[in-house]
């Protein structure tokens, strides 16, 4: 088999939609998880909560 007959590969590109929509994804996740830091943090109005449960008498 010469090497003549043999298809060419193709360069597959990503698309430049494709790009933006994977760059807004990954930026709307980073937003969430700073959010939900912030509010967990500066959020709550009292204490944060003892995870030792105590017994009823």
């Amino acid at each position: 088999m010469s090497s003549a007959n043999r298809p060419t590969p193709r360069r597959i590109e990503p698309s430049f939609a494709r790009s933006i929509i994977t760059t807004i994804v990954l930026v709307m996740v980073a937003v969430m998880i700073v959010r939900d830091i912030l509010v967990r943090r500066w959020g709550g109005e009292r204490g944060p909560q003892s995870d030792v449960t105590q017994r009823s008498r």
